[in-house]
């Protein structure tokens, strides 16, 4: 039972990339955003590269978000807390 994070790229409308980190959890779990972009990048390869070393920040420190807020441990934002996804 592994509890991966997978990195999401976005684009709501043209010329706004956003990265989104998703925690997939175990089967049966939600899954959760665990740490998303505070605006919108130029680019797919920046919204790209910005959300991987996110992510690999992540990775490395084992998914601190689960403890508390990622933003914290990091020095981002503040406001970054884990909150579930609604599944369509």
């Amino acid at each position: 039972m592994t509890k991966e994070l997978q990195l999401i790229v976005d684009q709501p409308c043209a010329g706004h990339f956003y990265w989104t980190i998703v925690y997939l959890g175990a089967r049966g779990e939600d899954h959760s955003v665990v740490d998303y972009s505070r605006g919108p990048l130029p680019t797919r390869s920046s919204a790209m590269d910005a959300g991987m070393t996110a992510l690999a920040g992540h990775q490395r420190a084992g998914s601190p978000w689960l403890g508390q807020t990622s933003g914290a441990r990091f020095g981002w934002n503040l406001d970054t807390v884990p909150g579930t996804l609604l599944q369509a």
